[in-house]
């Protein structure tokens, strides 16, 4: 029964903290910072040459999570206002040249927020660097 006590004290702690939205966790139910994951093609210098697509997904599990909603927003050159999605994950295109810089959370019902996940400086230049020959006659 000591056991009990300290499990179900445990747990309440830990509930206050993620409705506050300081990112907390409890162990029945959790509100994680998301993952950002990004997909396309780059060069070697870090450059992607098309079109990226971003993925932020809720890093709790299925039966632990409290999050019913994505949030994100981009800035710089693929400039994207706050943006909800209902559910665990969203995904979106980064299709403007220059540098952006994606930031995530995800919130439960009630609206409390996880911490943020941030990736920063995404560089899309779509056209490679190639060199141009010139001929002309004298």
């Amino acid at each position: 029964k000591a056991g009990n006590k300290t499990e179900s004290a445990s747990m309440t702690v830990s509930t206050a903290n993620v409705n506050t939205g300081g990112g907390g966790q409890e162990p029945a139910s959790q509100l994680l910072a998301p993952a950002i994951s990004l997909t396309g093609a780059t060069q070697t210098n870090g450059y992607y040459t098309g079109n990226v697509v971003v993925t932020i997904e809720d890093s709790a599990s299925v039966s632990t999570t409290k999050a019913v909603k994505v949030k994100y927003q981009v800035i710089g050159a693929n400039a994207i206002e706050e943006t909800e999605v209902m559910g665990r994950m969203a995904m979106f295109t980064i299709s403007a040249d220059g540098s952006s810089t994606v930031t995530a959370w995800v919130e439960d019902s009630e609206g409390n927020a996880s911490e943020t996940s941030t990736q920063k400086n995404i560089k899309r230049h779509k056209t490679t660097n190639s060199s141009i020959t010139f001929s002309y006659k004298l």
